[in-house]
């Protein structure tokens, strides 16, 4: 799961630099959404050499998911 979240953020980081966008590290926070979370590790990702924290709750355009 890992290498594939960690494939999926380069790919990311990828397409916004070749489209001039940036992210907002601060604002930045991971949300894993998984039927159970019985022995589930969370990976570490870094993104541009800072840390993505781990949230259990997200605010996405004013709705708490």
């Amino acid at each position: 799961m890992a290498q594939f979240m960690l494939k999926a953020l380069d790919k990311t980081l990828s397409l916004g630099r070749r489209n001039r966008l940036s992210f907002n590290l601060i604002k930045t926070t991971m949300v894993l959404f998984m039927r159970s979370w019985r022995n589930i590790k969370e990976p570490i990702l870094w993104m541009d050499e800072k840390k993505l924290d781990y949230s259990n709750k997200i605010k996405y355009l004013g709705v708490t998911i």
